[in-house]
């Protein structure tokens, strides 16, 4: 399983290699399309150009911002507190419903019940300016009265109140729209830079970009089909490095074959029938096991074993199932990449259409700016006739001939006359921005706020699961990526977002996938790094310090000198044991099976530096204890014992012997050879090269394209199992030859070519890739759209709200002044003309 994850790691990262090449920015394809490069290059542009306008509008006093919306909701965020104790969105909806108090509604929508009041006031005393309706003046005067110094300076004092409100709330009105219109531009910038980002990516902080991640997705699949480029270049060089492969397999298999015959029991502890077990043992099979043991490991750790692996990793990874399965995992997972590239496309391309924001800003200028300042000149037209009114007053109250003129109680009625109209209108807007803004207020507020703490707080209010690992991985989100405070923190989703493994530890998809693609790769090119060394030579495996030693005690020790009588097993034998007692006969008990005596050459454990005893020794002992029968077989030679104290010895020395004849000529050890199909025998130690390709090899290509090499066993003396395990001297001089011959000649195609390919063109672009999906953008894009909409936007109308509510207010004001002007100066006029009639 590992070495597939590895294999399929590999072929990623090959295939990624063409996805780097031939990647075009404005390139179309099945994962992006046409309008998705006309959006990006659309966005790019507008984003210069939306932001340059956005920074003019200065920076964002937050901190008075939030005074705004918390006075708005009262001092207390009750959204923030309704979305706290909620357990789900139904309770939301239902505590909502109880916050509609009637204190609730008077202390947000006054302005409405204010302007009910005034409109029913206004019904039933517009009637008064009637001339019709003169009895319905309430406290007419009766005759003149002239106005004095003092009711003019209130007159003209009220006048001066009521043009420093209407004053007030226009400037007011001014800034909420100039704020209100700051949190456009904002948002605009803030729309444009994450479509841009989203799309594009972005190098401050960096972001790979979603287009770029598709693209490379696409290429990444299409270069998993058969014929592809990728895999032409790719089985190339397959079949020009296969013979390192080849030339590995065959010194493994050396290396094991010997280690099989040096374990099995019938060498360990010969035998032979019908005597059966010979209490004699191989010696040298066991202190064979350890250099051998090295010996395998240090061609495990050489060049070539090294060049071979990482050649296998790609074969492996190059099985038509394996790309099929590879495909079917990147189509089904770029789907929902594809649906949110679509709907941020969908979501913010309106904003990045050419002239867009230009008709919006004119629309903001010739429409919207206009209709909001309506209210203030209409109350400036208002007070401009109250001090017409005023000054007529003050200079024209009566005409030459002593009457009382027209002109004030006639400017005085028009403006509280039509007051009325923009007092009720101000009151019924305003009053219904300053509620609708409330709740919006609140919920700015907690977007403000919203941290991974507040947003586990209000998840029952609004629905969200928040529990195990989601809950987790969602707070790291919002804490990392969404509101971090911290400005330069680029956090990585790769490192957000984990699952649990068999031991239930969190891993992270940066440690996934590394682990299942990166980290493989770069073991297996990095043990061949290890493997080649810094010098300026490949190091050769043939002259490795174990495979000499191993060939030096293979070569020049036989084994026959090593197979000794097992010393507990004559002490059983009731015939052998007296022996063991005699002087001169115990000297058997560790005799060879060479005649002569005979010194190890290099380290065998115990043997080491000692002589081995030969059977000639033995022999010559072995005569004098009784009369010879002459040689049975070489030096061996048995006796007819002598009566007397050594007789029972001497018996045992006679078994002795016939154990060893029985081990010379009986016994039958376990040989292994390499032969071909047909069961020919085949040496590789006669491989030779031809063509600058190796043959004779004993590696035999089957049908299915697998190698494979054919073992037959042989039951053989003791001499021809000397004769077969020194042979191996030279069988593995050859063998490990021609891999430091295979490695020189390939390990460029595999370390240099092949290894560049994959470190190049597969490792740095995933990583590119993976370090690449950063949320470092999305903290300012998420600040922006808290300025824009909520600091700004809603603030902005706030302000607007509130204007509308000050100048209807202060008109209100002015049409009471108005109204006692007027009845006052009417009074003076209907007065004047009764007293004239009644002077007549």
């Amino acid at each position: 399983m590992a070495r597939r994850t590895a294999a399929t790691a590999l072929l990623l990262t090959l295939a990624c290699m063409r996805c780097a090449a031939s990647a075009d920015p404005s390139a179309t394809s099945a994962y992006v399309d046409s309008r998705d490069v006309t959006v990006a290059d659309k966005a790019a542009g507008v984003r210069i150009e939306a932001c340059a306008v956005a920074k003019q509008g200065g920076e964002v006093d937050r901190d008075a911002a939030r005074e705004e919306l918390l006075g708005a909701m009262g001092d207390t965020n009750f959204v923030l507190e309704m979305l706290q104790e909620a357990e789900t969105p139904k309770e939301v909806s239902q505590k909502t419903k109880d916050k509609m108090t009637i204190p609730f509604i008077i202390a947000t929508g006054y302005p409405l019940i204010l302007a009910l009041l005034v409109a029913v006031f206004y019904l039933f005393c517009c009637w008064s300016a009637c001339p019709c309706c003169r009895c319905c003046r309430c406290c007419a005067t009766k005759e003149t009265r002239p106005r004095g110094r003092l009711f003019k300076l209130m007159l003209f004092l009220a006048l001066g109140a009521a043009l420093a409100g209407i004053l007030a709330g226009g400037i007011t009105t001014m800034k909420g729209f100039d704020t209100s219109n700051a949190g456009f531009e904002s948002l605009a910038c803030s729309a444009a830079e994450v479509l841009d980002t989203t799309l594009s990516g972005g190098k401050d902080p960096y972001f790979i970009g979603m287009l770029p991640i598709l693209k490379t997705i696409e290429t990444l699949d299409e270069q998993l089909d058969d014929g592809s480029p990728m895999l032409n270049d790719l089985g190339n060089i397959m079949d020009k490095t296969e013979p390192i492969e080849q030339a590995v397999q065959l010194a493994s298999k050396v290396m094991s074959l010997l280690a099989q015959v040096l374990e099995m029991p019938g060498n360990v502890n010969p035998t032979a029938a019908p005597m059966g077990d010979l209490m004699h043992r191989c010696e040298l099979c066991k202190e064979l096991a350890h250099p051998l043991l090295e010996a395998s490991r240090a061609l495990g750790a050489g060049v070539g074993s090294a060049l071979a692996d990482a050649r296998a990793s790609v074969r492996d990874a190059l099985t038509p199932e394996d790309r099929k399965d590879l495909q079917s995992t990147l189509r089904q997972s770029v789907d929902p990449l594809v649906e949110f590239k679509k709907s941020m496309r969908d979501a913010f391309s309106g904003f990045v259409e050419p002239g867009f924001f230009e008709s919006l800003r004119q629309v903001f200028e010739t429409q919207a700016k206009p209709i909001l300042l309506g209210f203030f000149f209409w109350a400036l037209l208002l007070l401009v006739f109250a001090c017409l009114a005023g000054v007529c007053l003050l200079t024209r109250e009566t005409k030459a001939n002593g009457q009382y003129s027209n002109a004030p109680h006639r400017l005085a009625c028009s403006v509280w006359g039509c007051a009325a109209f923009q007092i009720v209108l101000g009151l019924i807007v305003g009053g219904a921005l300053a509620t609708a803004f409330v709740p919006l207020s609140g919920l700015c507020l907690v977007m403000d706020g919203l941290d991974s703490t507040m947003f586990n707080s209000i998840s029952g209010g609004i629905g969200m699961n928040m529990s195990g690992d989601n809950g987790l991985m969602m707070s790291d989100m919002l804490d990392k990526c969404l509101t971090t405070g911290n400005t330069s923190l680029n956090a990585n989703l790769m490192d957000i977002v984990f699952v649990r493994d068999e031991n239930n530890t969190k891993v992270t998809t940066r440690e996934k996938i590394m682990g299942q693609l990166t980290a493989p790769l770069s073991q297996a090119f990095g043990l061949l790094e290890q493997a080649m060394g810094n010098g300026s030579s490949i190091p050769q495996i043939s002259s490795n310090d174990q495979i000499v030693k191993i060939r030096n005690l293979l070569g020049q020790n036989p084994m026959s000198a090593f197979v000794l009588p097992i010393t507990q097993k004559l002490a059983d034998d009731v015939t052998i044991s007296p022996m063991l007692s005699d002087a001169d006969l115990k000297v058997g008990a560790a005799t060879s099976m060479q005649c002569a005596d005979f010194t190890p050459v290099g380290e065998l454990g115990p043997f080491t530096n000692q002589s081995i005893t030969g059977l000639t020794t033995f022999v010559d002992e072995f005569k004098t204890k009784g009369v010879p029968l002459g040689a049975a077989d070489g030096c061996l030679e048995k006796v007819t014992c002598s009566p007397g104290a050594s007789q029972q010895a001497c018996e045992g020395g006679n078994k002795l012997v016939d154990l060893k004849l029985a081990l010379k000529n009986v016994a039958k050890f376990n040989c292994k050879f390499f032969v071909d199909s047909s069961g020919a025998a085949c040496d590789p130690t006669s491989m030779k090269v031809v063509d600058s390709k190796w043959v004779d090899d004993c590696v035999f290509t089957q049908a299915d394209g697998t190698r494979k090499m054919f073992i037959q066993a042989k039951q053989c003396s003791l001499a021809e199992f000397d004769a077969y395990v020194k042979a191996y001297d030279p069988l593995l001089q050859k063998v490990f030859q021609r891999l430091d011959s295979e490695a020189g000649m390939f390990a460029s195609d595999i370390s240099a070519d092949l290894n560049d390919l994959v470190d190049t063109y597969l490792v740095a672009p995933t990583m590119k890739i993976i370090d690449g999906v950063t949320c470092g953008f999305m903290p300012k894009f998420y600040r922006g759209i808290v300025d824009g909409l909520c600091f700004q936007g809603v603030v902005g109308f706030r302000m607007i709200a509130k204007s509308y509510v000050v100048l209807s207010v202060f008109v209100l004001f002015l049409a009471l002044v108005m109204h006692v002007f007027w009845r006052f100066a009417i009074g003076n006029v209907n007065a004047d003309v009764e007293e004239r009639k009644a002077t007549m």
